[in-house]
């Protein structure tokens, strides 16, 4: 069994607090439990501590428990601190003690009143998960969003300027006016002004550190538990490493694989280079990152975790590569590796070319000019003209022609253009550094985002991250190397299918890649709305059937416990047994009434009905005995539903008691109800149509994502105790009545419940009283069920009541006996069937 928390006693005894188990005392010889039977407020424990004056103190899942060496004594959410779950406990140097919960704050005991503090006075949150005093006697708070301080008077939250990251914390130590803080992504030390963050690449097990699972040893050495085991760090080791790695240019080839000399001079043609550069680092060599530099194309220094780059298309000039590498401790290279090259320009553009064009298109001009002269009368000069007239009419012709050609393709380009942003998609492509150089379709605005508003970011400014194996960076990476790939991401609570393929260049090397991503959210929602629909059916099938026999094991239980409280002598020791076996049968009843609901058989009676008082009605009957209250919000011209009043009573009656667990120090739910009409482009997997929309509200702990996905699942539960069909029934009914049903909900923030029914044409009749005469007189009653267990209890029970009872197994059989006392002239009074 798992322990998560250990104090020693006055004593010498060592107290062990596990999960589940209590609190177990070892003497040295001898083992001793503590559990809720001797007082202890739960038997779930998250944290033990001894304070100043030998008293223990054990927090749990339910309150927290003191044990003085003589007797337990326990304080709860009512009359201690603000929520159950207490996960961290410390004595300040007054002598107070701090208990802090999960989810309520934190909470101070003076020894006889209780105050606490929330993220409202300055925590950042109330989810709090260790305790820390200081040598100077501050309290460091750890909670699920980053570290605190308390110095006494107030709260401070760590501001991210000062370089701690908004990580859960779960250890804080302290060792020569150094803390280290055990985080959800690794170690921080913190030495009042500046800060350094250890994780895996610093040989870290698992960058995940346990609640409470850090310990400063004699000799000065941290030892972390992780989620994958124990690691170690000694300060004393630690030496930053301040030298930077000394960086070179390995290679510098041309894309026909060429390899090239500093200093080279290269064709025209010879545009696409590639740079191989490596800096040496013995001791974390995977850390090493570049800068580098091309001085003629851009001044912007760009830092990158590979060691190559490439270059494509770079017109002729003077160029100068540049390389710098640092080391995870930010040493860069004092100078960097360099490379010079030029290319040169198309023989064409040169000026003695260009001069030896002038030369002889005067001297061609001259000649004609002479020639002109001579022949100006003559045949000759005339058959010149005509000449020279039929050149510039196939001049003419020609131009003309051309531009048609460039006005048809600047129409066709503006087409394409007009057609990719009104593409229900996003469309891009980026270079081999990953920069984007096209950014265009519709689909941008769901991310917030203009056309070409991305070009000149890389995909890891995009995305934020600087992980090479983040999915749409892997990917790209993949199609860098020539592959087609398809796949799936999720973006700003949108999901996309994503198609991406190489671009390449005229010499059929890849220059970059081509990705197209459609939004398919909403299909996915209905994915998963269909596949949530058909796991209830095929179980509703099996707990129907299973339900239904059940059912008639129970009835025949029922009726005869209800004849024995009839038939048996006045005795109340007898009573009280039958009486409790008679509600045994009920509650089990009950459930098997779940059962039937959400399978095939729990078909709903539907009647006109008006949602306004209901609601109210039902919603406080649930919450007799509580602490929590609910405030409406309720318009009297609420449509009127065709429900069965019973099933969705039922509905809302689980919806409110799920509200009242999940705050079990107590709080308000809000109800509220409104017309609403869908259209058909609606995300609801419902038809368009009126309907109305009742929503369940708390102010509860709220509800993991990992758990959202399952909350309507048969079976599923959080909580102790429930056998987790209250949600899934609550599911099947709305289901059955052509409605939808989904929650909303964030860890902290409490849950939305919201169900959608389908607005009645008809308003609801005004209900009528009637009473209606009860005759005892004796009767003769046909009875028909298939179960002989059911039959015979009911014949008990009618003949006891004093009428004549005839029982059938089947429908023909029941039809017979009908018919026949119909003929004799003895009716039956009353049929009751199955």
């Amino acid at each position: 069994m798992a322990v998560y928390g250990i104090a020693e006693a006055d004593d010498g005894s060592l107290w062990f607090g596990t999960f589940g188990g209590g609190v177990s005392r070892f003497d040295g010889k001898n083992w001793r439990t503590f559990n809720q039977d001797n007082g202890l407020a739960d038997n779930f424990i998250n944290i033990a501590l001894k304070d100043s004056r030998g008293v223990l103190w054990f927090g749990t899942h339910n309150g927290v428990s003191r044990f003085d060496g003589k007797e337990w004594r326990s304080f709860h959410a009512g009359d201690g601190p603000a929520n159950p779950a207490v996960y961290g406990i410390c004595e300040d140097k007054s002598g107070n003690l701090w208990f802090g919960t999960y989810g309520g704050g934190i909470s101070c005991f003076d020894g006889k009143n209780w105050r606490t503090f929330t993220a409202k006075d300055g925590l950042g949150s109330d989810f709090i998960l260790t305790i820390f005093k200081d040598k100077s006697g501050k309290l460091w708070i750890g909670t699920d969003s980053g570290i605190a301080v308390y110095d006494g008077l107030s709260f401070r939250q760590f501001d991210p300027v000062e370089g701690l990251p908004k990580s859960a914390c779960f250890t804080i130590t302290e060792r020569d006016n150094q803390f280290y803080f055990g985080t959800s992504h690794g170690l921080i030390r913190y030495d009042g002004s500046s800060i350094r963050w250890f994780n895996k690449s610093d040989g870290l097990i698992s960058n995940q550190i346990v609640r409470n699972g850090a310990v400063m040893d004699r000799q000065g050495k941290l030892w972390l538990g992780t989620v994958s085991g124990v690691s170690f760090y000694d300060p004393e080791l630690d030496r930053p490493g301040l030298v930077p790695p000394p960086v070179y240019i390995t290679e510098v080839r041309s894309f026909d694989n060429r390899l090239l000399n500093n200093g080279c001079r290269l064709k025209f043609s010879e545009k696409h280079l590639k740079f191989n550069f490596t800096g040496i680092c013995h001791s974390a060599p995977e850390t090493v990152t570049y800068k580098y530099q091309l001085e003629g194309s851009s001044p912007e220094w760009y830092e990158s975790a590979q060691n190559s780059v490439q270059y494509t298309h770079l017109p002729p000039g003077k160029y100068t590569f540049r390389v710098k590498a640092g080391n995870k401790d930010g040493a860069w290279s004092l100078s960097p590796a360099e490379f010079s090259f030029i290319i040169a320009p198309a023989f064409w553009s040169t000026w003695w070319f260009i001069s030896l064009c002038a030369i002889g298109l005067g001297g061609m001009l001259y000649g004609i000019f002479k020639e002109g002269q001579k022949l100006k009368e003559s045949k000759i000069l005339k058959e010149k003209n005509i000449e020279l007239h039929n050149a510039l009419e196939f001049l003419k012709k020609e131009i003309s022609e051309r531009r048609q050609a460039e006005e048809a393709l600047r129409g066709s380009e503006e087409r394409f253009r007009f057609a990719v942003n009104n593409l229900p998609a996003v469309i891009w492509t980026v270079d081999p550094e990953l920069k984007f150089t096209l950014s265009e379709g519709i689909g941008l605005k769901n991310l917030g985002l203009r056309t070409g508003e991305a070009v000149g970011k890389n995909l890891f400014e995009f995305f934020k991250t600087d992980d090479p194996e983040y999915l749409s960076i892997a990917m790209h990476l993949r199609a860098l190397k020539g592959e087609s790939v398809n796949y799936e991401q999720t973006f700003n609570n949108l999901t996309y299918a994503v198609h991406l393929e190489p671009l390449r260049d005229s010499l059929g090397n890849i220059s970059g890649v081509y990705g197209i991503a459609l939004d398919i959210t909403e299909s996915k929602l209905l994915e998963q709305e269909r596949t949530r629909a058909d796991k209830l059916e095929s179980i509703g099938v099996l707990a129907g059937g299973i339900a239904h026999d059940f059912n008639n094991i129970l009835t025949a239980i029922l009726g005869n416990i209800s004849l024995l409280k009839v038939l048996l002598p006045d005795d109340k020791k007898i009573t009280e047994i039958l009486t409790e076996a008679e509600h045994a049968s009920l509650r089990a009843r009950n459930l098997t009434q779940q059962l039937i609901t959400f399978s095939k058989g729990g078909v709903p009676l539907r009647k006109i009905c008006r949602l306004p008082g209901l609601l109210k009605e039902w919603s406080s009957f649930s919450l007799r005995g509580t602490n929590v209250k609910c405030k409406y919000s309720v318009p009297d011209n609420l449509w009127s539903v065709k429900v069965d009043e019973n099933q969705i009573s039922q509905v809302i009656n689980n919806l409110v008691i799920n509200a009242s667990q999940a705050m079990p120090g107590g709080g308000e739910i809000n109800i509220r109800a409104e017309n609403i009409t869908l259209k058909s482009n609606s995300h609801l997997p419902l038809e368009k149509g009126n309907y109305i929309k009742i929503s369940v509200e708390d102010q509860g702990v709220g509800i993991a994502e990992e758990h959202l996905s399952k909350i309507f699942d048969p079976y599923f539960t959080t909580k102790q105790q429930g056998n987790g069909l209250g949600l899934t029934t609550s599911y099947s009914i709305v289901k059955k009545h052509e409605g939808h049903m989904e929650v909303q909900s964030r860890p902290g923030s409490g849950a939305v419940f919201s169900l959608y029914l389908p607005a009645a044409a008809e308003k609801a009749p005004k209900a009528v009283s009637s009473r209606s005469k009860v005759n005892n007189s004796q009767k003769k009653i046909l009875f028909m069920d298939d179960d002989p267990a059911v039959r015979e209890v009911a014949l008990r029970i009618l003949a006891e009541l004093g009428h004549e009872a005839v029982q059938a197994g089947e429908g023909e059989q029941a039809l017979d006996l009908y018919r026949n006392a119909a003929r004799e002239g003895e009716p039956f009074d009353a049929v009751i069937l199955d």
